[in-house]
């Protein structure tokens, strides 16, 4: 009796090895595509929140350039006035943040009510995959793909000045936001860098744009 015990038992240690090295082969056959795939969900789902949360923030754009002309009516001086533009920055930085956290733990935003992943899961990659076969690819058990940040939001704001038609020019200022993200998955953890650019203001002028600007520092 003591020796089908241990028989069993020993049947049962080797099964469940045997099925940890299957396992470890699987993570290990796919981890290439995680690299590439599971980066690319982590970097478009962390995109589209950042873009969200940043669109519900209320900018008038009189607030941050200020433009004089001359009596014939022609741009003679603009003014990019940046404390105000340092105060939007840090609120765009403080509301990407708060949104991505929300996200990685499956909660409410608190910035635009939406729920985007409650279950944490941004995606999943069939086994299928690893077939190489296009009638395959999609089939087989899924791997689920997580992200969590791993630093906090760090950014800056660009101004991009450009001639518009004939006699008009395009003010766009830029908010450009980086963190570093983790891509998650069973036996699997890699960090991979987000960078999202959002226009926060566009602002067409009537006229030719000067030789020079000035910056208004308080």
């Amino acid at each position: 009796m003591k020796i089908k015990k241990r028989g069993l038992f020993f049947i049962i240690i080797l099964l469940v090895v045997i099925s940890f090295m299957i396992f470890l082969s699987i993570s290990k056959a796919i981890a290439p595509y995680l690299e590439t795939v599971g980066a690319q969900e982590v970097q478009n789902a962390a995109a589209r929140i950042i873009k969200n949360s940043i669109n519900t923030i209320e900018i008038d754009p009189s607030d941050f350039v200020e433009i004089s002309r001359d009596s014939q009516g022609q741009v003679t001086h603009i003014e990019y006035n940046t404390q105000k533009l340092n105060e939007v920055l840090s609120q765009c930085i403080e509301t990407a943040e708060s949104s991505l956290l929300a996200a990685c733990e499956g909660q409410r935003d608190p910035i635009t009510y939406q729920t985007y992943y409650s279950t944490k899961i941004i995606a999943q990659i069939p086994l299928g995959i690893l077939s190489n076969n296009v009638f395959l690819q999609d089939k087989g058990p899924k791997i689920n793909i997580q992200m969590k940040t791993l630093n906090s939001v760090k950014g800056n704001l660009n101004i991009v000045t450009k001639e518009y038609g004939l006699n008009s020019t395009l003010v766009e200022i830029d908010v450009e936001l980086h963190i570093s993200m983790a891509v998650i998955a069973p036996f699997y953890s890699r960090p991979t860098e987000v960078s999202v650019t959002v226009p926060i203001i566009l602002e067409l002028i009537q006229g030719i744009m000067p030789n020079y600007v000035t910056t208004q520092l308080s």
